[in-house]
């Protein structure tokens, strides 16, 4: 029981039954799969998919009109693993719109994904619960909506400055990586230094311009993306990959998990969504522990979390390459 997520008390009173119920679905699931003297078999397993589909249907008409977004529900294209594909989404989401950076590539490839999650859910259309289908559909509603706002912020961007946008986004995720090493390297991220100075001498009068002098559309985002690269940097030249004894519990977790989908991406990926389950259950736990995207000790807001925040926004990026992977080599089902 000790990696299973934490739970928070929901908005509306009147939901308390619904996740009580669920809580003891969940851990009667998690004593199955705990029992190791047996194979988990189906007949064990229906009871709890049924009494979870009554509890998703009551939470339904309670929440009738209103977006249900808080929720978990295999094989890659059916409804379980969908719904665990578009959460991993959901998160994702949420960390690049909290870290503030991300690439036209990033939106994209997460947008074709969505599509393809949609086609799964018009699949599933005779197969599954209209109710489970009903909180498919809204979760994918509310990462539409979610990557809308992000595609606006790039759209905002002129084509000019795309190439030196996207230029940083990866460099911050390389300065990131180079501060979660097992040995920093300084002159790695002196080098990185080099590049943004590079980028930075090509400024006039402290404005990036066209060929033809005129000065771009998205100023302010490439400004701004260079100068939280400049930050980042000296900030993890300063630390030299050092992190707050506060954080180092969260950090070491993440750090594990991080190594173990890397290992699991270099051998050549999962061939089902359900390998994927043990991290995303451990990621969410740690996750979960955040309050407004920051992680308190006690009533304490320590200084010092970007490296673990960062770290588990690369985490959860692994989890959603390697689902993604997995389901484009997967045939589609007629």
């Amino acid at each position: 029981m000790a990696d299973s997520p934490a739970v928070f008390a929901p908005v509306d009173p009147n939901e308390q039954p619904i996740l009580e119920r669920l809580v003891t679905i969940r851990d009667g699931l998690v004593l199955i799969k705990q029992d190791k003297s047996t194979y988990v078999k189906s007949h064990d397993v229906i009871p709890f998919y049924d009494q979870a589909i009554e509890q998703v249907q009551l939470l339904n008409q309670l929440r009738s009109g209103r977006k249900i977004a808080q929720n978990r529900v295999g094989k890659n294209n059916e409804a379980p693993a969908v719904y665990s594909m578009v959460s991993t989404i959901k998160r994702l989401l949420d960390h690049l719109k909290e870290a503030a950076f991300f690439s036209q590539k990033d939106l994209d490839s997460i947008s074709g994904t969505l599509d393809g999650v949609e086609s799964n859910i018009k699949r599933g259309q005779d197969t599954y619960s209209p109710h489970l289908l009903k909180l498919l559909e809204t979760r994918l509603e509310t990462c539409r909506s979610q990557l809308a706002e992000l595609q606006h912020e790039l759209s905002l961007l002129s084509p000019e400055l795309t190439p030196t946008h996207e230029t940083l986004v990866s460099i911050l995720r390389s300065t990131s990586a180079a501060n979660t090493r097992s040995k920093f390297s300084a002159s790695e991220v002196l080098g990185f230094k080099d590049q943004l100075n590079g980028i930075k001498s090509k400024m006039v009068d402290g404005n990036f311009v066209a060929a033809d002098g005129s000065i771009p559309a998205g100023q302010e985002l490439v400004k701004g993306l260079l100068e939280k690269c400049f930050r980042w940097s000296d900030i993890v030249l300063e630390r030299q990959g050092k992190v707050n004894e506060d954080f180092l519990n969260y950090y070491n977790q993440l750090i594990e998990i991080r190594n173990q989908l890397d290992q699991v991406k270099e051998s050549g990926g999962v061939s089902n969504a359900r390998e994927l389950y043990p991290y995303s259950m451990k990621l969410n736990s740690i996750d979960n522990m955040r309050v407004e995207g920051k992680f308190y000790i006690g009533t304490d807001l320590p200084e010092g979390q970007g490296g673990v925040n960062e770290l588990l926004a690369e985490c959860y990026d692994l989890c959603y390459d390697l689902r993604a992977d997995a389901e484009e080599a997967t045939p589609p089902q007629p």
